[in-house]
């Protein structure tokens, strides 16, 4: 029985290192070619570079390649993506729909203050 168990468990393990899931740990030329370059600039390469600023503008590119609607958004300006993406919206706090040429409230909100005085 434990052998059968062990078994398993390896041949498991094996079957999920082989995996060609979406973010699997499978390695590619491509992702080789990535790494290899970045250790060169890190270790290898006479001046100091900043590779993280090389890393964000080679994803940005990508992603600018892939469509018109991709974009990268660094760790500097997530914050302040967030903030606006918040957003403050104004209005009477009425939920419709139009039906024809019929506009039926749905549901409202409770007014508050700067509702009231929008009004």
């Amino acid at each position: 029985m434990a052998v059968l168990l062990a078994l398993g468990v390896y041949i498991g393990s094996k079957l999920s290192s082989n995996s060609t899931g979406l973010y699997s740990n499978s390695q590619n030329s491509s992702k080789l070619k990535l790494n290899r370059l970045i250790d060169y600039l890190n270790y290898d390469y006479v001046d100091a570079v900043n590779t993280d600023s090389i890393v964000e503008g080679v994803i940005d590119n990508i992603l600018q390649n892939l469509d018109p609607h991709s974009t990268y958004i660094s760790k500097d300006d997530i914050t302040s993506v967030n903030e606006s993406m918040k957003g403050d919206f104004i209005g009477i706090g009425v939920q419709f729909y139009i039906y024809k040429d019929t506009i039926s409230a749905v549901s409202y909100t409770h007014l508050t203050l700067p509702t009231i005085y929008s009004v």
